[in-house]
């Protein structure tokens, strides 16, 4: 549930922001031995999508998220996508995405370590329009 405002709208510009109240369960792959392996959380949610059509077979893409959690997910999280999305013909686009996610407090492996704070992922890919 939330709130969202245009900043702008325009042919070749949209960027919106939005906030709002949301819940997040998390399952965990590897936990220490007698902890729970799920945790539920209300959560603030904050966030801003930016498209710009640089020209007509190519747009730019920003797309931000950040969530306020409870210590046991993670505190707080962000996760971003930006990228450029190539249209190549009327039916094929190709995309070239960055995705970024932090959680502020990882939980603990049941080896004892602590995950990396932040994933950087490069993705490629084909889509089809119709």
């Amino acid at each position: 549930m939330g709130v969202g405002y245009s900043l702008i709208d325009t042919s070749n510009i949209d960027w919106e922001i939005n906030g709002g109240l949301a819940y997040q369960t998390t399952q965990f792959d590897d936990v220490p031995e007698g902890e729970s392996d799920s945790a539920d959380t209300p959560a603030l949610v904050f966030g801003t999508i930016y498209d710009h059509e640089i020209t007509k077979d190519i747009d730019f893409i920003f797309d931000y998220r950040f969530l306020i959690v409870n210590e046991e997910s993670g505190s707080y999280t962000h996760h971003m996508l930006t990228g450029l999305e190539f249209e190549l013909t009327s039916l094929l686009d190709f995309d070239i995405t960055l995705v970024w996610d932090r959680i502020q407090d990882p939980r603990e492996a049941s080896d004892g370590t602590f995950p990396e704070q932040d994933d950087f992922r490069l993705t490629f890919g084909l889509g089809i329009d119709f």
